[in-house]
């Protein structure tokens, strides 16, 4: 992990509290390692699962199956300019003007990807509701973060600063634009054996 899920340090140290291996005789020779763990810096705990192959147990890695919280885990399914702007606005949440404004553009790269590439963003926010890409209610949220960002970038004099729950909302909702967008999709065609 590049960076804490919580407290966003990069290459965080970690301690590890507690872990187990479990059998998983209905998974055929899977099981599954879990572990607890402590960031040493902001001392918040991510819990990680690993599925590792039995007969392999002494000559190869577990993969990680998931984390909790999780990092981005459709990041690979993302365009690259989405997943660049993401990925930033995701490690600047430290600073929540940038992280506001990196979110709203992966925001608009993703859009312009669907062919949502003539106007404004808010023209286009529009035209993918009215195509029923959006619903209303992620209309509404996209707009929210728009014009926050929109404050910010044209330093309007009345704007106040990016409140750090604001810049978490922006990324928040970036992330779930692509996880309905490309994530989703591309799970249920693997699942489906689809390429």
């Amino acid at each position: 992990m590049e960076r804490c899920a919580h407290c966003k340090v990069a290459s965080p140290a970690w301690q590890l509290l507690w872990n187990s291996y479990t059998q998983m005789p209905s998974l055929g020779d899977d099981g599954r390692f879990f572990q607890l763990k402590v960031c040493t810096t902001c001392k918040w705990a991510i819990v990680d699962t690993f599925i590792m192959v039995a007969k392999d147990r002494n000559t190869s890695e577990p993969k990680l199956l998931m984390s909790h919280p999780s990092p981005i885990i459709f990041e690979s399914e993302l365009p690259d300019q989405a997943h660049n702007f993401l990925k930033q606005a995701i490690d600047s949440l430290h600073a929540p003007d940038g992280a506001a404004m990196l979110a709203a553009s992966a925001i608009d790269s993703m859009l312009k990807d669907k062919g949502y590439e003539d106007g404004s963003l808010h023209s286009r926010i529009e035209k993918a509701t009215e195509e029923g890409a959006l619903i209303a209610e992620l209309a509404d949220w996209a707009h929210e973060i728009r014009l926050g960002a929109n404050s910010i970038r044209h330093a309007d004099k009345e704007g106040d600063p990016t409140k750090p729950e604001e810049a978490e909302q922006a990324v928040e909702f970036a992330k779930t634009l692509g996880e309905l967008w490309y994530g989703l999709p591309a799970k249920i065609n693997r699942k489906r054996g689809v390429e």
